[in-house]
């Protein structure tokens, strides 16, 4: 070896800023030991929404995002068997019908397959699928619809 070979400074001995165990760092940056280290000095960002009582069975229960409205998968199917379940095809001609096909924006007549059924008041928010929650709206001002929440 020459008098002029240093080593690189990621391949010495450090010590831990969380652990105090020593360690061979991986980079010239790492201060940290191991990933457990890591998650205890700088945990990943989570959201946490406030509680909220589930649509269906009325049960207080921590939602995992912004749009979870029931408790579990099986409250969700239970209450939309209650209502129109707008999603069927016999009930979205029903009201491709009731509407004209016209869409309620837009004030234009569409062809049934260029209209969507939609809820005025969102279903994650506590909307139903009873009659006076559902218009018809063409593809193009319900995509713009969704884009304002």
């Amino acid at each position: 070896m020459s008098e002029y070979y240093t080593p690189h400074p990621f391949k010495e001995k450090r010590i831990c800023e969380v652990c105090g165990k020593s360690y061979i760092a991986k980079s010239w940056i790492a201060k940290i030991c191991s990933d457990e280290c890591r998650l205890i000095k700088r945990p990943p960002k989570t959201r946490f929404y406030k509680q909220r009582q589930c649509a269906n069975c009325q049960k207080v229960f921590q939602p995992k995002n912004s749009h979870h409205v029931y408790c579990s998968r099986q409250c969700a199917i239970d209450f939309r068997k209650k209502g129109l379940n707008v999603c069927a095809k016999k009930n979205k001609e029903y009201f491709l019908e009731k509407f004209y096909f016209i869409c309620h924006n837009c004030k234009e007549q569409f062809p049934p397959s260029a209209l969507d059924v939609h809820h005025i008041i969102p279903l994650y928010q506590g909307g139903t699928d009873t009659e006076d929650n559902i218009t018809i709206l063409c593809r193009k001002c319900h995509f713009e619809q969704h884009c304002q929440w």
